[in-house]
């Protein structure tokens, strides 16, 4: 063999690393790189075949560019792919990887080593099978294979034979029961896998309930192997095949992993952990109805005929598109597709990915046969989908925040599936070389209105679309798959924007994210709203969860709360117009201003404004007591009318105002006094001051912003303003505590950009500064002790 074209794949997998905009990546390509010397070197001394090579280096190539496959190598140096890479030569390696077990390698990981004997018994049902069980129970996968030359029928049935032994999840049986289903690993399998020309009994292939789970049928070199759902997986089909050449071959089968029973036991031991409350809860939120959201051809129509349309990209826009962040982009496309189509920026998909990275230790699935795959939702809300980069940035987000990779989803109980489901598969293997692989698992089944499946098989990417003859005119499908097309490849175009310092949590920031959702279940907040700034503009406002636990309301970008202490951040401006005009001074005593009671001599608006104790509430008494008018009318009139500010006042009544919670998102009583706004009203506030800075201010000038955003000697405090530098950028803005409340504004001096939070719940802040670490915004280090 060519060990240039052997190592072609790989080059092109180092490129395609090396170009992705992640965190530092050397450690990853240098694991990378190492397994596949080793596996290369292997080839070399005869310890592998020039077939195993090729698979193994294959597997390796479809992980690192994001394909959904596994494989045991990429597993063997899994702690060191995580940042730490491993020591030694690549000789070292290779004798390390020929004496090392299965078992070996999880020791060495410190996790635990699974009980290789065979394996029988109940078995708890994974969400994944629970689905199938809502699909009548009798879906199947199929794949077709052709010899190099008719196989021996004897030899096959024993091989087909060692596998059902080997691999305990082909063993399965399922079963209903009044209690609801049930099922178990037989000890054996008496049954014959291998039907040579024949039809099985009664007409089926596989049978859950009796079984066999895995049946074959041989046609001159052509082999179908068709495998109940109930049992696999896309990356079981390569371990499956895999150890078909092996035991036809007569060769002895590696070592056995984590059982998928002790998986199921685990998976369902996880569900019941207090640990998992809060990501279960955040999957137990309610949302939109999303099938209601996807125009169908023919409404009422039966969803129960099948039809599929099978669309491919050209081998130069595939290879182009395996250089980057595979999945990502196929997602993003889909969702662009789906939003041009419907006209509405909420984009509802149901994902299907690889289920194989555990929530917990203790496992090892890379060579465990079973339906690891998870089903969990995306929400992405795309404001402008003709923006390509906002559009990627946003997919990319919610998928990088989504809990333990949509695991939890199927354990918490989920909700309604939406319309369109996705799955990539990666890049198909080409087979062992014992045998040819002619097409990828074949999934008849469906259970969305439409199923989108994506795989690359000879450098060619395949898409298919399945759905409804009765719901769908085969012209809409067409339409949508070739828009789908069109899509990915203007993702391929680079958009050639750069993110000016200080700005990239911007890139972060979308409504529905994960990262917020699951932080409000974390610290107990029921709703919060956000609002971004960009360039002295509320470039966008939004609420997330409930304005009230008791009820339901949903908080939106109108949603008043209550500003706390933040009131002075709003008052110090009415006091900057009043002193600009010549009314008020801002260094002289309040006393003078003050009738009786008066406070204690030496106090200053400037003073007050500079975070004193008795702060706000003697600035509101000065500004009545200097223009004798009452607060409300009088910060209307300074403040709220000309920044546009219409949700904002001092009435505790106002409309749309969110209850305030505790700590353990009870609602609290009462109402507490001062400022109630809302975020997008906050947000105001802060691009006056940014605009003030600048020079074009519509209250404050220059004079009014220098007050504002220059700090008293040997603190963070300028007049009702917290001023704080954070890796080299300047920011301002101001936090609010209220009894049941908390807001948080931060802005950017030269950047323009920054972010309001409001939330109703007293554990607000602990939210707040969780949500902005995680999503790295450099102002989170702000204090105000």
């Amino acid at each position: 063999m060519n060990l240039d074209n052997l190592f072609s794949p790989v080059r092109h997998a180092v490129a395609a690393l090396a170009t992705r905009q992640e965190a530092d990546t050397r450690p990853a390509v240098h694991v990378f790189l190492l397994t596949c010397h080793a596996i290369v070197l292997r080839y070399c001394l005869g310890l592998f075949t020039e077939a195993t090579a090729r698979r193994l280096l294959g597997h390796l190539v479809n992980v690192a560019l994001g394909g959904t496959r596994t494989h045991l190598l990429t597993r063997t140096w899994a702690g060191s792919a995580r940042g730490e890479p491993p020591t030694g030569t690549v000789a070292s390696l290779v004798r390390a990887q020929a004496a090392a077990s299965p078992g070996a390698s999880a020791q060495a990981r410190g996790e635990q080593v699974p009980n290789l004997r065979r394996v029988h018994g109940e078995v708890p049902l994974t969400p994944v099978q629970r689905r199938f069980t809502t699909l009548g129970g009798h879906d199947s996968q199929s794949v077709r294979l052709r010899w190099g030359e008719p196989p021996d029928p004897d030899r096959l049935r024993a091989a087909l034979g060692r596998l059902i032994a080997h691999h305990d999840a082909l063993r399965l049986r399922l079963r209903r029961t009044p209690g609801g289903w049930r099922q178990r690993v037989a000890e054996k399998e008496s049954a014959d896998p291998l039907l040579d020309g024949r039809r099985p009994p009664g007409g089926r292939y596989v049978d859950p309930a009796r079984g066999p789970i895995l049946r074959a049928r041989l046609d001159g070199r052509d082999l179908t192997i068709t495998v109940h759902r109930l049992a696999v997986d896309a990356a079981s089909w390569d371990i499956l095949l895999d150890d078909l050449a092996t035991a036809y071959e007569g060769g002895p089968l590696p070592a056995r992993t984590t059982p998928f029973r002790r998986w199921a036991e685990r998976l369902a031991g996880h569900a019941a952990a207090p640990e998992f409350a809060a990501e279960a809860a955040y999957w137990r939120t309610p949302r939109p109805e999303p099938a209601s959201s996807f125009p169908v051809d023919h409404p009422g129509g039966p969803g129960t005929e099948a039809a599929t349309l099978l669309r491919t990209l050209d081998p130069a826009y595939t290879r182009a598109l395996l250089a980057t962040q595979v999945h990502d982009l196929l997602v993003t496309a889909l969702a662009q597709t789906v939003a041009d189509h419907t006209g509405r920026p909420d984009v509802h998909l149901d994902l299907e990915r690889d289920g194989r990275e555990p929530p917990f230790d203790g496992v090892d699935l890379s060579r465990t046969v079973g339906p690891f795959t998870v089903v969990h939702p995306l929400h992405v809300h795309l404001r402008d989908a003709l923006d390509t980069d906002r559009c990627v940035k946003a997919v990319r987000e919610v998928l990088r925040t989504t809990p333990c990779q949509g695991v939890g989803h199927g354990l918490a109980g989920g909700h309604a599936a939406a319309p369109i489901s996705f799955a990539y598969e990666g890049v198909a293997p080409r087979g062992p070389g014992v045998f040819t692989r002619l097409t990828p698992e074949t999934c008849p089944g469906r259970s969305h209105l439409i199923e989108v499946r994506a795989v690359v098989v000879d450098e060619v990417l395949q898409v298919t679309w399945a759905y409804s003859p009765a719901q769908y005119r085969e012209e809409t499908v067409g339409a949508l798959a070739e828009r789908f097309l069109d899509r990915v490849v203007a993702l391929l175009i680079p958009s050639g924007r750069h993110t000016p310092r200080g700005r990239a949590f911007l890139d972060r920031f979308f409504p529905g994210i994960p990262a917020t959702l699951l932080r409000m279940h974390r610290h107990r907040v029921p709703g919060a709203a956000v609002a971004l700034v960009a360039d002295g503009v509320v470039a966008e406002a939004w609420g997330e969860g409930l304005a009230s636990a008791t009820t339901g309301l949903p908080v939106r970008r109108d949603t008043v709360f209550c500003a706390g202490t933040a009131g002075e951040h709003v008052t110090a401006l009415a006091v900057l117009r009043l002193a600009r005009e010549g009314i008020a001074d801002l260094d002289e005593d309040v006393n003078r201003y003050l009738g009786a009671p008066g406070v204690r001599p030496g106090l200053t608006l400037r003073l007050l404004l500079t975070r004193t104790p008795e702060g706000g509430k003697v600035v509101e008494r000065v500004l009545c007591a200097l223009t004798g008018r009452d607060l409300p009318g009088l910060m209307r009139e300074l403040v709220f009318d000309p920044l546009g500010m219409r949700h904002s006042g001092y009435d505790v009544r106002l409309p749309k105002a969110a209850t305030g919670h505790d700590r353990r998102g009870r609602p609290l009583s009462g109402c507490p006094a001062g400022l109630w706004t809302s975020v997008e009203d906050l947000a105001r506030v802060a691009t006056e001051i940014q605009k003030a800075y600048a020079g074009t201010g519509v209250l404050l000038d220059r004079w009014a912003a220098t007050q504002l955003l220059t700090p008293v000697p040997g603190t963070v405090h300028g007049l009702g303003t917290v001023i704080r530098e954070a890796n080299g950028v300047r920011w301002f803005g101001h936090t609010g505590t209220a009894p049941g409340y908390h807001c948080y504004s931060g802005v950017g001096l030269e950047s323009g950009a920054g972010v309001v939070l409001m939330s109703n719940a007293e554990s607000g802040m602990e939210f707040a500064f969780d949500l902005l670490v995680e999503l790295g915004a450099g102002f989170h280090t702000w204090t105000e002790r």
